[in-house]
């Protein structure tokens, strides 16, 4: 029985290991975990040189948004340039 999540990723045809189909998930994982350890020492021995307000809050929360979208519309606009052209926009481009 396949786990329910495992089937929504068609995976179908491809033979990849688990560790070539979850690379990401693992480095954003190893990343979080490193970044959480040193964010934990820095408070633990007092060398905070940013005290965390609303401001720098909304500052990295907007900076992480705008990011994600600019990410979000270049995928958009590679996927797009794979796409085969249609019938009528493939007479436009070879009319002379």
């Amino acid at each position: 029985m396949v786990p329910s999540i495992i089937k929504h990723f068609h995976f179908d045809g491809a033979d990849i290991s688990f560790r070539k189909k979850f690379r990401l998930f693992f480095t954003v994982g190893v990343v979080v975990l490193l970044l959480g350890c040193i964010k934990t020492a820095i408070h633990y021995y007092g060398f905070e040189f940013l005290e965390l307000n609303r401001l720098l809050t909304s500052g990295i929360g907007g900076a992480i948004f705008i990011i994600g979208c600019r990410v979000s519309w270049r995928t958009t606009r590679r996927r797009s340039s794979f796409r085969p052209i249609s019938g009528p926009q493939l007479r436009r481009l070879t009319e002379t």
